[in-house]
């Protein structure tokens, strides 16, 4: 009979420490990265630009506000006098008919007169409010933050009887929309080129330096160094028609960045020559007031 002996080996747990800082630098031969910065910053551009023309809105739509409102108010309150008129008028009527001097016609006439004034003052009032509601939300106040200001009556801010417009082509470049288009067919065009760069080779040089021991109490010393330097070639190859596919993305990407940007042109040249149209009606209405 044979009998067999086992045996184990042990075998020793190592722990190995490494710390260090690795960096990776593109040399640009195509454009790539130059492109993908290009693109970035357009991008930045674009949302600078919007954000630009939301304040612009805003505040236009601020100004609007505020005049309508000092305008409702001043309704209101020549309304409130039309009323204390009619009232006046009701009680000389029935006072005069009361003398055979009038007949009961003239009394209900004054009579539906200071009620139809009656009952454009809840009106008036409805609509200030809702005036003053939108104020605060647009300054950002919580609801009635500005009622105390804004509920006393106030005259209509004087406008100036001209305004510096400048030339129709400038103050249609100076326009946060049409910029903010052609930020965006600004980039979409250099992505275009950064997907064209794309079917190039990628050379890189990569660079390392740190420590690296067995033991965490030789960390730092200057024996347990290590370090590296050498550059690096990637080939877009094997790609199955990806690339391909990426650039007919981004070319189609840049047609509809170029018809978005026509379109805002020609939106915006309709807009401006409207408003100048209706800047110049108005101010030949006031020279002849």
């Amino acid at each position: 009979m044979l009998s067999a002996q086992s045996s184990s080996i042990s075998i020793p747990l190592l722990n190995q420490w490494q710390d260090g800082v690795q960096a990776s630098w593109e040399v640009d031969l195509w454009g790539r990265v130059r492109r993908q910065y290009e693109a970035a910053k357009a991008y930045m551009n674009a949302t600078m630009e919007e954000r630009r023309g939301i304040l612009i809105a805003r505040q236009a739509e601020l100004a609007s506000d505020y005049m309508t409102l000092r305008n409702l108010q001043e309704q209101l309150r020549i309304t409130k006098e039309n009323r204390d008129a009619a009232s006046a008028i009701l009680q000389l009527s029935s006072s005069r008919y009361k003398s055979g001097l009038v007949s009961e016609l003239d009394v209900d006439s004054a009579r539906s007169e200071v009620e139809r004034t009656s009952a454009l003052i809840p009106q008036f009032e409805q609509r200030i409010a809702m005036q003053i509601n939108a104020i605060n939300l647009l300054m950002g106040a919580p609801p009635g933050g500005l009622n105390t200001e804004l509920e006393q009556t106030a005259g209509i801010p004087p406008v100036p009887p001209q305004v510096p417009v400048g030339l129709p082509s400038e103050l249609a470049e100076r326009r946060p929309d049409i910029r903010e288009a052609g930020e965006e067919l600004h980039a979409a065009t250099a992505e275009v080129g950064q997907a064209e760069a794309d079917f190039y080779p990628k050379v890189t040089i990569d660079a390392g330096f740190g420590f690296q021991s067995f033991s965490f109490r030789d960390m730092g010393f200057w024996s347990s160094r290590m370090w590296n330097v050498g550059p690096a070639i990637t080939l877009p190859i094997f790609q199955g028609g990806r690339l391909t596919g990426q650039l007919h993305i981004k070319k189609a990407s840049q047609k509809a960045a170029a018809l978005r940007y026509r379109k805002t042109v020609l939106n915006a040249w309709k807009e401006v020559d409207n408003a100048l149209t209706a800047y110049q009606a108005e101010q030949k209405r006031n020279q002849n007031i």
